[in-house]
């Protein structure tokens, strides 16, 4: 049989076990050689590998575990906002919540324009109107400041306030965008997609 290694050598190898077995001190220095060959090639490298896939594993689910942490943070904070997000997205309803502030306020309301609504993925819409109102200008910062601390989540743009000649002295011209929850339909679209 053809090994490749020169038959001198074989002899040599098969010289030194023999003498190797006689000496008690030679026979136990040749078995730790060989246990720590079959150490280090055996168990040392695959446990290496082993290892360095744990690891790699180990920042995938951390990366996965803080995934899921900025998740469950996000969900809390839209529960905390839910409470301000109705679920109506009728424009008379939105109107009518912006003309009750305004009323409370004690301002007078000249016109209240619907402009657009704008569907944001399938769970919110954003209401879009302009309001002119007049009054004094206790009366409007009244209005700005009930629309802000009210019951519902809105953002005012646009906001233009102008001095005029009548007794109540100031004109108040605003865009005022609300979001409003849309409710799912029982054919399973959610209401104000069609829109």
């Amino acid at each position: 049989m053809e090994t490749g290694i020169s038959p001198e050598k074989i002899e040599a190898a098969k010289r030194y076990l023999a003498n190797s077995a006689g000496d008690p001190i030679q026979l136990r220095f040749l078995l730790s050689i060989v246990l720590l060959g079959i150490g280090l090639f055996a168990v040392a490298r695959p446990m290496a590998s082993r290892l360095q896939e744990s690891r790699a594993e180990l920042e995938k689910q951390k990366a996965v575990q803080k995934a899921a942490e900025q998740l469950q943070q996000m969900y809390n904070q839209t529960k905390e906002y839910e409470v301000y997000t109705p679920s109506e997205v009728d424009q008379v309803v939105w109107g009518d919540y912006l003309a009750g502030r305004l009323e409370e306020s004690g301002a007078k309301l000249i016109s209240l324009e619907p402009k657009k609504k704008i569907l944001k993925g399938n769970v919110f819409s954003i209401m879009i109107s302009e309001v002119v109102a007049m009054g004094t200008y206790s009366q409007l910062v009244d209005f700005i400041d009930l629309l802000e601390r009210g019951p519902r989540l809105v953002r005012i743009d646009a906001l233009q306030l102008e001095r005029v000649t009548d007794p109540d002295g100031v004109r108040l011209t605003c865009v005022v965008k609300g979001l409003l929850k849309n409710v799912k339909r029982i054919d399973g679209k959610w209401k104000g997609q069609d829109v």
